[in-house]
């Protein structure tokens, strides 16, 4: 099937998949895996490299599930959107892997690294290991290896391409994604805002880009300098209005 006539598949395809999720997510997570583990030191990336793949699924999740938006927003919307996304895009091997620990699994890592800094239940995050799953010498508790559940990530990737290509798919996450950066410049100093992204060097800060809206906001009496390099903020200048 062919939606080249459809300005939105193309700002899916190219912007959000090529652009935000190769682009910003994976560009940025592969260059996180890329930093080679100096055993028994400290500064490995063990929990960053977690809870980035975590932070994107939930992203990408909320883009990408069925489920109504009253279920993605309301009570344990976190493990929803997570598990949305690696029960329809990772591979049938990697998924029954990840699910040897499905009802605990949302709770003990991401929660813990997001809120706690640490993984909850005394559980551990390793770079070094050769599968997803260990148990710790010190307490036997979990250990998730924080490279293999990247590249499992990683390698989803594809099978979302493959999705996009659905007419329903790529209208969903077009409309989704928009709902995320409703927020105008304006409000940015005074509400919470999903308006920020990674940024991967000294010279880049990366927005979310946005299709058909001009970013000229009212920002007060606050002289800011310009941000330098690609911020992420540029869309195609179609017009969508129906």
């Amino acid at each position: 099937m062919t939606h080249q006539n459809d300005p939105k598949y193309d700002f899916v395809k190219n912007t959000i998949l090529e652009k935000v999720v190769k682009g910003y997510i994976v560009g940025d997570l592969r260059k996180m895996l890329g930093i080679e583990v100096d055993p028994n030191a400290h500064g490995n990336l063990n929990f960053p490299i977690a809870l980035y793949t975590f932070t994107s699924l939930e992203y990408l999740g909320y883009l990408v599930s069925s489920r109504p938006l009253t279920e993605l927003n309301g009570h344990g919307y976190t493990q929803k959107r997570i598990l949305d996304f690696i029960t329809h895009h990772f591979s049938a091997q990697d998924k029954a892997e990840v699910f040897k620990l499905e009802n605990e699994f949302v709770k003990m890592f991401r929660h813990g690294l997001a809120h706690e800094f640490f993984p909850k239940m005394s559980a551990g995050i390793s770079r070094t290991n050769s599968t997803l799953w260990s148990k710790s010498r010190e307490r036997g508790s979990w250990v998730l290896d924080a490279d293999i559940f990247a590249n499992m990530f990683i390698n989803s990737i594809p099978n979302l391409e493959s999705k996009i290509e659905e007419t329903d798919f790529y209208l969903r996450v077009y409309e989704r994604y928009h709902l995320k950066i409703e927020d105008t410049p304006e409000n940015l100093l005074t509400t919470t805002t999903t308006f920020t992204g990674p940024s991967s060097g000294p010279h880049t800060t990366t927005l979310l880009p946005r299709d058909n809206e001009s970013l000229d906001g009212d920002m007060g009496s606050i002289n800011l300098p310009y941000s330098q390099g690609d911020t992420g903020v540029a869309g195609i200048d179609e017009d969508m209005s129906e």
